[in-house]
């Protein structure tokens, strides 16, 4: 079903107004403001690839202290599982503390 194009569709100020002001938020962004926002991002897969491969160099380690190379399976699940409940819990805390707050405290923790 179509809606009838009437004046009032067509000239909808309020859609027009958020419109422009989106399109001028787009413009205003440099390309010197593009890299500042890349630098961030990069940062944080830098920390998750440093991470995963800290924990994969240390699951055969982990094995043997366990007593049974054989469970490195289950020492990869467990970290899996641990990695998806704290970025569940990071998100959360972004939401209600800010996410720069919550980025800048976890990158110290790291």
């Amino acid at each position: 079903m179509r809606f009838p194009v009437t004046v009032d569709t067509v000239f909808d100020t309020k859609r027009l107004l958020t419109y422009v002001s989106y399109m001028d938020t787009i413009e205003m962004r440099s390309h010197r403001g593009i890299r500042l926002l890349l630098v961030p991002l990069m940062l944080v897969l830098f920390i998750s690839t440093l991470d995963q491969t800290i924990v994969a160099t240390a699951i055969p380690g982990i094995g043997e202290a366990l007593g049974d190379i054989a469970s490195a399976p289950w020492i990869a699940t467990a970290y899996l599982l641990t990695s998806a409940v704290t970025t569940l819990i990071f998100g959360k805390l972004g939401d209600m503390y800010g996410r720069k707050r919550i980025f800048q405290v976890s990158v110290v923790i790291f």
